[in-house]
């Protein structure tokens, strides 16, 4: 006890004191909580007679019949479920200018996207879906494939300026339209 020869007088006393209390308090505190079983008196229970017909007691009285009425169901279609209407705007996906290193000028002769005409970007359905937009305000549509980029908020779809000419003119974006895939 190495430790203990080290400890100054007021160490040595924490200690003794600790051990007094832990070695009295806890018998204590387990005498005092533990009280003998009392063992509670079995009751007797008379089965008396057994009767042949037993009949469940929920099932007797008389028979009331219940009259099967149809139910209709309000649920959206299969047809609705493919169907999203929104707001369109257009961007132009084909050449755009480029800055030629070393120069003050711009070309457009050097396409920036790969993107094909038939493109539109849709950030809700899997690349390369193709999708119908129709324009809600004259019905007319195009076809086009789900690339997936970034979409100015409150557009549902972004369509490449040539395809959005074939719904409508350039200067009425944006314009509604109801997408189906």
């Amino acid at each position: 006890m190495s430790w203990l020869s080290s400890a100054s007088i007021y160490e040595r006393r924490r200690i003794m004191l600790v051990f007094v209390v832990t070695m009295v308090i806890i018998p204590l505190a387990w005498w005092t909580q533990h009280s003998p079983k009392t063992e509670h008196p079995k009751e007797e229970t008379s089965v008396g007679e057994v009767s042949q017909n037993l009949t469940p007691g929920f099932l007797s009285g008389s028979k009331q019949t219940v009259p099967l009425t149809t139910v209709a169901i309000n649920q959206a279609s299969a047809e609705d479920a493919l169907i999203r209407t929104g707001m369109a705007t257009y961007k132009n996906f084909g050449i755009r200018p480029v800055k030629i290193p070393g120069s003050t000028t711009t070309s457009t002769i050097v396409p920036t996207t790969v993107l094909p005409k038939d493109v539109c970007i849709l950030n809700f359905l899997p690349e390369g879906t193709k999708v119908t937009i129709e324009n809600t305000d004259n019905g007319r549509s195009v076809a086009c494939h789900v690339r997936w980029q970034t979409i100015p908020s409150g557009m549902l779809v972004v369509l490449n300026a040539p395809l959005f000419q074939k719904i409508s003119e350039l200067t009425q974006a944006p314009i509604p339209v109801r997408i189906s895939w």
